[in-house]
């Protein structure tokens, strides 16, 4: 089904990539693109060594780098081609890199909810419930 769902999305890319695609959506979209990306990374990083005590940062330090190796290696394992490398659609911004999986969903998923878990655990610990972390 991923080849399948590949190919039938190629049109839909191409219909808004020519329809709908202006500079300042493609901005937006960059942006967005980016606190999924670089600097969301070295955000995420420098807020848990400025927020949060040494263990939780080097945990979060940890999980980032970790989710970048896994993205590397199952990105050079999947091989699957962005959608502009095999059709005619103009890319708005992308490397040169295997598309499948998303570094950006990866990446936001493992570090954010890690940073989630840790500030949430360090606030209902500093509350006095009786409960630690």
């Amino acid at each position: 089904t991923k080849d399948y769902l590949f190919d039938v999305s190629l049109p839909v890319l191409r219909n808004i990539r020519e329809n709908y695609a202006t500079k300042e959506i493609d901005f937006l979209f960059q942006i967005i693109s980016q606190i999924g990306g670089n600097i969301g990374f070295m955000v995420s990083i420098s807020f848990s060594y400025y927020f949060l005590d040494l263990e939780k940062s080097f945990t979060v330090s940890l999980v980032s780098y970790s989710s970048v190796a896994l993205l590397s290696f199952l990105k050079s394992v999947n091989h699957e081609a962005r959608p502009f490398h095999v059709s005619d659609i103009k890319p708005s911004k992308c490397t040169f890199e295997f598309g499948n999986p998303s570094g950006h969903s990866l990446y936001t998923t493992s570090v954010f909810l890690t940073m989630f878990d840790l500030i949430a655990s360090k606030m209902v610990g500093s509350k006095g419930t009786g409960s630690t972390p």
